[in-house]
C-alpha cells in the first residue's frame, strides 16, 4: 500500500483577514469615468487597521486602508451641492439652462440696461447741480425781498419829492409845470421821428435748439438790456421778438414784469410765429456780417432783423444762409468803414440793437459804433484821408 505524500507547505491555511473597517469610514470609490491606478501607492494605516493587520501571521493580503477622515472644516474631494441662497440674496452665477427665479437679481447687468443708465456726475458737476437747485429754491424769497425793497425805495423817493415840492415857491412850481408840459410835447415829436426813422427792429429767437443753457441765459439777458435801452431812448423804435418758445420763453417769463412789457410805452411785442409770418418779406433786412451789402442809412419803411443767436461763432454764417434761403435781403453794419477792430466783428444782440437805436435817434454811424461797441474789443476809429492824402485819426 502506497502512502500519500504530505501536503505542500503552501497549502497551509491562510491567515485570517484583517478585521473589517470601521463603519464610520467611507470606502474609497473611484470616480465615474476613470480607471483605477495599476499600482496604488500604499498609504499609512490608521491605528485600528495596523492593529488588525498585526494580529495575522504577516502572509495574508491586507485590505487597502481607508482615507483618513477629513479634518473639521476641510473641504471634501467632491464638493457638496451649494446651499440654497438666503432670501433676497442674488445668485452670482445662475445656470444658463435654468431660468432665473422670479425677483432674482443678476450679477452682470444686461448691455442694454448699462447703455441706458445715465453717466455718473463728477464731483464738480454734482456740486454745481446742488448750488443751482439751492438757488432755484430760494428764488421766491429773493423776489419777495427785492419787491419789498423796491416798494420801500419808491415810498422814500415820493416822500422826498413831496417835501422838495412843498419847499418851492409858487413861481418855481409854475416853472416846473411848464417844463413838464414841454417834455410831454417833446416825447410826441420823438414818436413822430421814430415812425420816420425805420419801420422797426425784430430779434429772431428761432435758435433755441442750437444753444446751451448758459447761452440761452445770456440771450435772455441781452434781450432785457435791449428793452432797457429802448425805454431810455429819446426816440424809441418798435421792438419785436419772434419765434419765442422753449427755453427762451421760459427765461423771459422769469423776468419780473415781463408780461407788462407789451403794454408799456414803448412796448416790446413777443410773437410765437416767425418773422416771415409777422412781416412781409419785402420790407425785411436781415443783418449779418457775411452779407455783401453794407448798410449806409436806415430806411423808414425797412424792418431790420437781428439774429438772436449766442453761439461763440460755432454756427458761422447760419443767419445769412437762412435769410438767403427765405429770399430776405441781407446787409451788414459799416464796421470796417468806420472802425479798426483787433477782434472778431460779431457783436452781441444788445450791442447791434443799440447801434440801430442810436442811428435812429440821429447819431452818426461812427459815433454809434464807438458808443455801443465795448472797449474790451479794442476798437479804434478808422483814419480818414484829407484832401492832401494825409491819413488822420479822430480817436
Amino acid at each position: 500500500m502506497v502512502s500519500s505524500p504530505p501536503p505542500p507547505a503552501f497549502a497551509e491555511a491562510s491567515p485570517p483577514l484583517a478585521s473589517p473597517l470601521p463603519s464610520e469610514l467611507p470606502l474609497p470609490l473611484g470616480l465615474p469615468g476613470t480607471s483605477p491606478p495599476s499600482a496604488p501607492t500604499p498609504l499609512p494605516l490608521s491605528a485600528s487597521s495596523a492593529a488588525a493587520a498585526s494580529s495575522g501571521e504577516g502572509e495574508g493580503v491586507s485590505a487597502p486602508p481607508a482615507s483618513p477622515p477629513a479634518e473639521e472644516g476641510e473641504a471634501a474631494c467632491a464638493p457638496p451641492a451649494s446651499p440654497p441662497a438666503e432670501e433676497g440674496e442674488a445668485a452670482c452665477a445662475p445656470s444658463a439652462s435654468s431660468p432665473s427665479e422670479e425677483g432674482e437679481a443678476s450679477c452682470a447687468p444686461s448691455p442694454r440696461a448699462a447703455s441706458l443708465a445715465p453717466p455718473p456726475l463728477s464731483k464738480r458737476a454734482a456740486k454745481r447741480a446742488a448750488r443751482h437747485a439751492s438757488y432755484e429754491e430760494r428764488r421766491p424769497q429773493r423776489k419777495a425781498a427785492k419787491r419789498e425793497a423796491k416798494k420801500a425805495a419808491a415810498a422814500a423817493s415820493r416822500e422826498e419829492r413831496r417835501r422838495a415840492w412843498e419847499a418851492l415857491s409858487a413861481e418855481e412850481q409854475a416853472a416846473r409845470r411848464l417844463q413838464a408840459r414841454e417834455a410831454r410835447e417833446g416825447r410826441g415829436e420823438s414818436a413822430a421821428r421814430r415812425g420816420a426813422a425805420c419801420g422797426g427792429v425784430v430779434i429772431d429767437c428761432d435758435f433755441d435748439a442750437l444753444m446751451s443753457e448758459r447761452e440761452v441765459s445770456s440771450l435772455v439777458q441781452q434781450l432785457m438790456y435791449a428793452y432797457g435801452a429802448n425805454r431810455r431812448a429819446d426816440a424809441p423804435v418798435d421792438l419785436h421778438l419772434t419765434s419765442v418758445s422753449g427755453r427762451v420763453a421760459a427765461g423771459l417769463a422769469k423776468i419780473n414784469g415781463f408780461d407788462s412789457w407789451r403794454h408799456k410805452t414803448p412796448p416790446l411785442t413777443p410773437h410765437e410765429a416767425s418773422y416771415l409770418q409777422v412781416f412781409a418779406p419785402a420790407e425785411l433786412v436781415y443783418l449779418s456780417s457775411e452779407a455783401e451789402e453794407t448798410l449806409t442809412a436806415l430806411e423808414p419803411s425797412a424792418v431790420y432783423v437781428i439774429g438772436g443767436l449766442v453761439d461763440h461763432n460755432r454756427h458761422r454764417g447760419l443767419t445769412h444762409a437762412r435769410a438767403t434761403a427765405a429770399g430776405v435781403r441781407t446787409a451788414r453794419l459799416p464796421i470796417d468803414e468806420h472802425l479798426v477792430m483787433s477782434q472778431r466783428r460779431v457783436l452781441a444782440v444788445n450791442h447791434v440793437f443799440e447801434i440801430l437805436l442810436l442811428c435812429a435817434n440821429g447819431t452818426s454811424w461812427r459815433d454809434a459804433l464807438m458808443t455801443a461797441v465795448p472797449q474790451r474789443r479794442g476798437a479804434t476809429v478808422q483814419p480818414e484821408e484829407t484832401a492832401d492824402g494825409v491819413s488822420t485819426s479822430l480817436a
